[in-house]
């Protein structure tokens, strides 16, 4: 159980590091990973590291993981890629997405991992920050980013297209982009020099905010964060994972980090998804899939074909789902479960800039117990005092390890980190007499009626168990004379024929008078609007016909 310390809640047992990837004093930590490779493949065999759900036919094993890393290496190396230089990947799911990173890693530069869906105006604002020597992009986004790439001043970046067997080369072949197979192909090819100056509280790679709130920063992450991953990862359970989270975002990264170093996994871009989401039930046939880590959203979509099972399927070895990207409705999990009957879900609570869990439970309702390494506590935010148990505050996390901060905003990570280490999470929650943490919404998100403050998660939850609900977002419509008013956005599944009124009444049965729906209900045909992750765009939400 956690200790509570002066209202700080820390986990009742250190940081263990043994057993985890072995480091040496200026070894970089990208050779010790391939060490690692080599003797799991000597001792063991070797194996699937990365299979692509839409095409079992393509995949890559543990042994080629470090050749193909090599290869990247060199030519980023003859491209006049060096040490500290950054270098960006805005490509979908793919097999090639980790080694792509390995060999920024073996060179001793920094990647930039990027939602490859971004507007033109989002992808000039990032190479602006980044500075990007190298931008690896695919056929279906390469016209944006020619065209984004072309007007950042003061920044030459060189544009690079990973071939996709899914999509046709023709604008790259017109604009004269190199194709990342040709340049393999190269007799010109350089080595790397070799890193002598290895630490690991130095910048791993780059992460993005989701812009939910505005123009997405860059996160730096550092190698400590990546060793740190390797401490979750001793704990596992037998079988095969399955992937629909982006390669992008901290749960997919480090999935490629650890996952397929324990075993196979299996992963799916959001377009396959799209198409067909029982694709996931015909690999949970057809492959040993014991673990999910999935985006809420594809949770959604699986729990609204509950009813449309193929059959013949085998889909009873799964034993955990892991729904990451935005809160997930708790009922949710009883539709899921009428497709996954041994299955458990386990909820955890994480921050990009906070490395990998703060916290982690096996309910829907409670966030769990924190982590080991972390120190969590709950302050009033306008006195800072640390709260005590049942008094709903923001949370407040001390990481592991110090966050090396935004790419070029200090003021903005000055702001981010106390002086004392705690780290602002911008979510409302509370902790119980065991030092158990619960959350009570996003601060940004408050809705504010009359100097009372409404949690829009709370009211979606509950729109959400209707019958025959879809998908559902609330949000305050501004009000000159009362601040603003909860207003839900509402999509009903195909045939339903529920009222505006029967959702009001359904809410105001359970509520307290100053968080029913007095901006009434709006209902809509198309899906609500959300990032890359699943999360929902609650900004846009007034926009919805």
């Amino acid at each position: 159980m956690p200790i509570t310390k002066e209202n700080v809640i820390v986990a009742d047992h250190p940081v263990d590091h043994s057993e985890v990837l072995p480091t040496a004093p200026d070894k970089p930590l990208v050779e010790s990973y391939f060490e690692a490779l080599r003797t799991r493949v000597a001792t063991k065999g070797d194996r699937a590291f990365l299979i692509n759900g839409a095409d079992v036919t393509q995949k890559i094993m543990l042994s080629e993981l470090e050749p193909m890393a090599r290869q990247y290496a060199k030519v980023y190396t003859s491209l006049g890629l060096k040490r500290n230089d950054k270098m960006q990947i805005s490509i979908p799911n793919s097999l090639e997405y980790f080694p792509l990173a390995l060999g920024a890693w073996v060179c001793g530069a920094i990647p930039s991992v990027t939602d490859p869906d971004l507007a033109e105006s989002t992808v000039i604002a990032q190479i602006q920050d980044t500075r990007a020597l190298i931008v690896i992009c695919s056929p279906t986004n390469a016209e944006r980013f020619h065209k984004a790439l072309a007007k950042v001043e003061g920044v030459e970046s060189k544009l690079i297209v990973l071939d996709d067997p899914a999509a046709p080369n023709e604008y790259p072949n017109k604009a004269g982009i190199p194709l990342l197979s040709d340049l393999l192909k190269s007799d010109k090819l350089q080595d790397p020099k070799p890193i002598t100056d290895f630490r690991t509280d130095q910048v791993s790679y780059i992460s993005w905010s989701s812009g939910t709130t505005g123009v997405p920063k860059g996160i730096q992450m550092s190698f400590d964060f990546i060793k740190h991953r390797f401490v979750y990862g001793k704990a596992t359970i037998p079988g095969w994972d399955l992937l629909t989270t982006c390669m992008f975002h901290i749960s997919g990264f480090g999935e490629l980090v650890i996952g397929g170093m324990r075993h196979e996994v299996v992963f799916f871009r959001d377009s396959d998804l799209v198409k067909d989401i029982k694709l996931i039930l015909k690999a949970c046939d057809q492959f040993n899939i014991t673990k999910m880590i999935m985006g809420t959203h594809h949770v959604a979509q699986l729990a609204a074909i509950k009813d449309a099972v193929p059959s013949g399927l085998n889909v009873n070895r799964v034993r955990v789902i892991i729904p990451v990207g935005t809160s997930f409705h708790p009922h949710m999990s009883d539709e899921v479960k009428t497709i996954f009957p041994n299955v458990i879900f386990v909820n955890c609570y994480s921050m990009t800039e906070v490395a990998f869990l703060v916290s982690m439970s096996l309910s829907l309702t409670c966030l769990g117990p924190v982590m080991e390494g972390h120190e969590v506590k709950i302050v009033d935010p306008n006195t800072r005092e640390a709260l005590k148990p049942h008094q709903v505050g923001e949370i407040m996390i001390k990481p592991p390890y110090p966050f090396p901060g935004y790419l070029n905003k200090p003021e903005e990570t000055a702001k981010f980190c106390e002086p004392d280490g705690f780290c602002h999470s911008g979510d409302f929650g509370h902790y119980d007499e065991d030092g158990l943490l619960y959350f009570d919404g996003r601060m940004k998100e408050i809705i504010k009626f009359k100097n009372n403050h409404i949690h829009p998660f709370e009211l979606e939850t509950l729109i959400q168990q209707l019958p025959g609900v879809e998908e559902v977002g609330v949000y305050g419509e501004p009000d000159p004379a009362s601040q603003e008013l909860a207003t839900a956005v509402v999509r009903l599944t195909p045939g339903c024929q529920m009222s505006e009124n029967e959702i009001i009444e359904a809410v105001a049965a359970k509520v307290d008078d100053f968080k029913q729906l007095r901006g009434g209900v709006r209902f809509v045909e198309k899906e609500l609007p959300r990032n890359a992750m699943g999360k929902l765009l609650r900004r846009n939400l007034n926009s919805c016909k």
